[in-house]
């Protein structure tokens, strides 16, 4: 005697509970894309909404629709540095002049701020105002010819024209200067010691015992830091 399948009408609980099982068998789950796709995915179809909204807002086919998508962006993020670029120029110009705006002080007025500072043990800034004695004091004795608004390393390049053989030392100071005066978020990073002030001091008194090379104003002739 055979047997015959007898058909099943499963109600719409056991239906859905077969449609699950199904679904949860391997080969189904192996197909399924992973996150990565999926979140490509979810990126596309979010584009192509903006794509259609966008059309049908102004009215305009989707490769135009495409193209102002894409520029609008750039255009804002081009305004922004247009506008944004200038401020931060003008401020980087400012912090780059070695005196302070209403600073008149003399060479030996810089001389006695490094003393107190390295002596509270502050030689960050004790380095900052030994260096500013050194620029004030070759203006005072007329080796270099006084200039407001000078770098670091514009004032550099004179005192090596003027005093040649100081000029790994002079470097060595103006790139401490720097630290200290334009990099303030790596000061514990670029750490100005006790070693390095001393170095300077010592470059301070060979500046003073020296006699500048031409025995007049310097003039500015390029030479880079060694």
């Amino acid at each position: 005697m055979r047997n015959f399948d007898i058909p099943v009408d499963p109600d719409a609980d056991q239906a859905r509970q077969w449609a699950i099982d199904e679904l949860a068998k391997r080969q189904y789950q192996d197909a399924k894309p992973g996150v990565g796709q999926q979140f490509l995915q979810a990126i596309s179809d979010f584009f192509n909404w903006l794509l259609t909204q966008l059309s049908s807002a102004l009215h305009v086919d989707p490769s135009i629709a495409t193209v102002i998508l894409v520029l609008v962006p750039v255009l804002v993020i081009g305004i922004i540095i247009f506008l944004v670029r200038p401020r931060l120029l003008r401020h980087q110009h400012q912090d780059a002049e070695i005196f302070e705006a209403e600073s008149e002080l003399s060479a030996a007025e810089h001389r006695r701020n490094a003393q107190q500072a390295a002596a509270g043990g502050d030689f960050a800034l004790a380095l900052t105002e030994l260096f500013r004695a050194m620029v004030r004091s070759a203006e005072e004795r007329v080796v270099i010819d006084p200039q407001p608004g000078r770098t670091a390393d514009e004032v550099t390049v004179l005192l090596v024209a003027a005093f040649p053989s100081e000029q790994a030392a002079l470097w060595e100071t103006a790139r401490g200067f720097n630290r200290v005066r334009y990099s303030p978020q790596l000061s514990g990073q670029l750490r100005i010691g006790s070693a390095e002030y001393q170095r300077a001091l010592r470059l301070d008194q060979a500046l003073l015992d020296l006699k500048a090379a031409d025995d007049g104003v310097a003039q500015l002739e390029w030479v880079g830091p060694r």
